[in-house]
């Protein structure tokens, strides 16, 4: 399983129980469903929201034989918080990429970098509008044996259009 970084689980279980309330079992499963490959152990979900709990964050119920946590306004509160956090934790992802991109000497982890702290300065969403079958193409071509160097010119001049078509929309 993937390293997620310390906090993240916290403001994920938040989120998904003002989705709708749920069992600790039904977190984990949502976990599990929204990321495709997480899977929080109980030894993590239950001591955490026992916690939640105590701060009051969440509330525990007795639904059906089962225990169901529902979010309180308090974790409601807590939920906005995730903006500034969100921030905090894509500052040292970013970090950990240019310190990457130094050590192995990989320009495409300084890449990530630079387009994380574009993300954290300007608020704009990653690659949000390059539709997915691209990226899904773009994946595929750094796994096979594709020439990068045609690669990164047909994207150069993507590039260069793109700024052509932007120029005259600031011309207008």
């Amino acid at each position: 399983m993937e390293k997620i970084p310390r906090g993240v689980l916290k403001y994920l279980i938040l989120k998904l129980l003002d989705e709708k309330p749920d069992t600790g079992y039904g977190i984990i499963v949502r976990i599990r469903e929204k990321t495709g490959f997480w899977k929080p152990s109980t030894g993590s979900i239950y001591p955490l929201l026992d916690g939640l709990v105590t701060n009051g964050f969440v509330e525990k119920c007795e639904l059906d034989n089962r225990c169901v946590y529902r979010l309180t306004e308090k974790g409601k509160e807590a939920l906005k918080e995730t903006s500034k956090i969100k921030m905090e934790l894509l500052e040292k992802i970013k970090n950990a990429h240019i310190v990457l991109a130094k050590i192995f000497d990989d320009p495409d982890l300084m890449m990530v970098a630079e387009r994380i702290d574009d993300k954290i300065k300007r608020g704009i969403p990653i690659c949000a509008l390059i539709p997915r079958d691209f990226i899904d193409t773009l994946e595929k071509l750094y796994r096979s044996n594709v020439d990068r160097d045609a690669v990164l010119a047909i994207l150069e001049e993507t590039r260069r259009k793109l700024e052509d078509l932007l120029r005259e929309v600031d011309e207008k």
